[in-house]
């Protein structure tokens, strides 16, 4: 549920790389968790893009514990 332009810039960066973008859906009544999240991450994972705030439900994401997660499989937020 990232924002459209947020989506465009990951795309048109992956594009020009040679990449591959895979989105992975949040719960639209919550919003993106640690352990939804962490079955996605791999070794072929480099960037995460997610948004702190859903802005459809409002549910504020725990960054901190996002940001371990990523970090801790090797790629960028």
């Amino acid at each position: 549920d990232n924002f459209p332009t947020d989506r465009y810039l990951l795309e048109g960066v992956a594009g020009e790389c040679g990449l591959t973008v895979r989105w992975v859906e949040a719960d639209p009544d919550g919003g993106v968790t640690a352990d939804d999240r962490a079955p996605a991450l791999g070794p072929d994972t480099a960037f995460v893009l997610l948004s702190h705030v859903a802005f459809r439900s409002g549910h504020v994401a725990d960054g901190a514990a996002l940001t371990a997660l990523v970090h801790d499989a090797g790629a960028l937020v």
